[in-house]
């Protein structure tokens, strides 16, 4: 029996492309990658039930984050966070958990921990305003995580966050819409660190460390 072996020479000139195409990163791969060297900056509105609901705005890089929302503020520099509530007056300095402990109402802290905290469970394509986008369902590597699972829409570019679903072990399911992202510049250390002497002395401070 005659063989051609135009076939096996087509094969393998197409192999190095096939294996370069299985080889390459997912979009969410690629955008945590991006969270952990760039500051990501958005705006996000979210609710939880009938009456839970606000909006506000956030910033992250790798275990990094500011989050503002009305008179309460986070800071966390990956080893202290601050806790402030502008109104009352009242700071709490805490060190800092394992990333595996994000809130289900800390889109910034979700963020962060996506790459750390959680496992790809199915993906979808889908679009956002027109434009190409992919929905990740993700569940978390360890049982500590109280979120059971998290939801979340990301550009088919990885430039940005769309939306995110939070649901906890208890059935509650968090909403957050991120109208505006966009990556900037990689910021330092400074950017997400409060120096104590800048509360005044009206302010009480509890200081964990």
């Amino acid at each position: 029996m005659k063989l051609s072996i135009r076939p096996l020479l087509v094969g393998i000139a197409l192999l190095p492309g096939l294996l370069a195409g299985a080889q390459q990163k997912n979009a969410l791969t690629t955008f945590t990658e991006k969270v952990a060297t760039n500051k990501a900056s958005f705006s996000y509105k979210f609710s939880a039930g009938a009456h839970m609901n606000g909006s506000g705005s956030a910033a992250v890089q790798g275990d990094c984050f500011t989050l503002k929302l009305s008179s309460f503020e986070m800071t966390c520099n990956g080893s202290t966070m601050w806790t402030v509530d502008r109104d009352s007056k009242e700071v709490i300095i805490e060190p800092v958990d394992s990333p595996e402990a994000a809130g289900a109402f800390n889109p910034a802290l979700l963020i962060g921990s996506i790459g750390q905290a959680f496992n790809i469970k199915s993906e979808a394509q889908t679009n956002v305003n027109g434009k190409p986008a992919i929905r990740y369902t993700l569940v978390p590597k360890v049982s500590s995580i109280d979120i059971r699972e998290l939801v979340v829409t990301i550009a088919s570019d990885a430039s940005a966050m769309y939306s995110m679903k939070a649901t906890v072990k208890d059935g509650t399911v968090t909403d957050i819409t991120i109208p505006n992202f966009s990556f900037g510049p990689k910021a330092s250390a400074a950017e997400f660190t409060i120096k104590d002497s800048s509360f005044g002395r009206d302010y009480i401070i509890t200081d964990l460390r």
